[in-house]
């Protein structure tokens, strides 16, 4: 008899609605893609460093925005590789026979070109906005700025810069998710139950 009066008392939480559950899923998947664009952040920055630093320092030094735009291209097609990949089985988790295709990657690299060269023009704009108000510099070669530097008044070019990084990857974050969940990864229709 207990048994039957604990169970009675015990509360069930009520099921999740279908709306509840897709909010949830969305919010999981933003984080799964700020996640993945974490990785690959990294991945492209320390290629373009490593291009910068230990492959074109010799054309830096006579050509620092021509070895600026050659590392930065290295870095974002090696990141825009790993990103198809973990945006496909991580973040989307579509394994849709589709989105294996050569055709849908160069769609999706084609739609990357364009948050890159929306990211492009943010960063371009910032630091003409920078050295046409002040007096400060702002250097594309990332491997010229010391450990020391970065807390004297030198090392105020770098802070600009990375602000104007952040500004740009956080608009191009928007870009490449949105159009990623829309044009690639979009889920398939459901028909409705009459």
């Amino acid at each position: 008899m207990e048994n039957k009066e604990t169970e009675q008392n015990i509360v069930k939480e009520p099921e999740p609605t279908e709306k509840q559950q897709k909010d949830k899923n969305i919010w999981l998947e933003i984080i799964r893609f700020v996640l993945t664009g974490g990785i690959c952040t990294l991945i492209d920055f320390f290629c373009t460093f490593a291009m910068m630093r230990w492959i074109l320092p010799s054309l830096a030094q006579s050509h620092e925005y021509i070895a600026w735009a050659i590392a930065t291209l290295f870095g974002f097609v090696v990141s825009t590789i790993v990103n198809f990949i973990l945006s496909r089985v991580f973040v989307f988790k579509n394994t849709n026979v589709n989105t294996k295709t050569f055709g849908y990657f160069m769609f999706y690299t084609g739609l990357s070109v364009v948050g890159f060269l929306i990211g492009l023009g943010i960063q371009e704009l910032g630091v003409f906005i920078v050295q046409a108000t002040t007096s400060i510099a702002i250097g594309y070669d990332i491997t010229k700025v010391s450990f020391v530097d970065l807390f004297q008044e030198g090392g105020l070019s770098f802070w600009l810069f990375a602000i104007i990084f952040v500004i740009k990857t956080l608009i191009v974050l928007v870009w490449n998710y949105l159009s990623r969940k829309f044009f690639i990864f979009k889920a398939p229709k459901t028909e409705k139950k009459a």
